[in-house]
């Protein structure tokens, strides 16, 4: 009886399948969908998550990021209520400079989109950071070629400019950048180095493959030092305290 039974079922379930062919075919492509969503969003999570930590990692250890936005989403802040928030300014700057004691180094980065152009070659919305002294002690990245700014060409607003690997391309393709001068924004600067690739795919920062850096006193003769993408970064050797949960920007 219990094989008659099993048999019967099993002939019944082929029966089934072959005459309802549209059914089955659409019940079956529907788990493979529900399958294919639950892993891919896993995938996207693990990425997110291996994202987020190599950022992090790049960034350095015990530093302090300061600037008008909020890190990460926050769904109780309304965003008239942030852009109420005030900018972070040099003021600041030159505030933890003199009163800090757990501060060993500090910098003010001024951030904005530019054009840079060299001969015909020209690239778009290039995001310029604008440093003062101490960026290279706290921000991790290499030189593949040429230097990076000294101390004194940074307090003296040289017009000089770092590049990211990418950027070097687009505007130079196979001959060499450093030593050639650009224009940034209809100003000229010369290209003294070229930062190591590291690669895109963060969400937190896309890398300097793409970007540029310049000495702050060069940048505030044409960004606004009260930008609202103005960022302060600070190294602070102790381990850094978390602080009480809030909505503060």
């Amino acid at each position: 009886m219990f094989f008659r039974l099993l048999i019967e079922g099993v002939v019944f379930a082929y029966n089934s399948v072959i005459v309802n062919k549209l059914r089955t075919f659409l019940s079956l492509f529907g788990i493979t969908i529900g399958i294919f969503s639950i892993i891919s969003v896993f995938t996207v999570l693990d990425w997110m998550e291996k994202s987020i930590h190599d950022q992090i990692s790049s960034m350095g250890e015990n530093v302090l990021y300061v600037h008008k936005w909020p890190w990460g989403l926050n769904m109780n802040l309304n965003w008239w209520d942030i852009m109420k928030w005030p900018n972070v300014s040099k003021d600041d700057y030159e505030a933890i400079l003199n009163k800090s004691t757990k501060t060993e180094y500090a910098s003010f980065v001024l951030r904005q989109g530019e054009q840079f152009k060299y001969e015909k070659n020209v690239a778009t919305d290039v995001i310029i950071w604008a440093t003062t002294t101490d960026f290279e002690n706290i921000r991790t990245f290499e030189i593949a070629d040429g230097r990076y700014f000294t101390s004194e060409e940074i307090v003296a607003g040289k017009n000089a400019v770092v590049i990211g690997s990418e950027l070097a391309n687009r505007l130079f393709e196979k001959k060499e950048p450093v030593g050639k001068d650009v224009t940034i924004s209809g100003r000229k600067a010369t290209v003294i180095g070229v930062f190591t690739k590291e690669g895109k795919g963060g969400i937190t920062d896309n890398g300097m493959d793409d970007m540029a850096v310049i000495p702050f006193n060069f940048g505030k003769s044409f960004i606004n030092q009260r930008n609202r993408f103005a960022r302060l970064i600070n190294y602070l050797p102790l381990p850094i305290q978390k602080p009480p949960a809030g909505n503060g920007g």
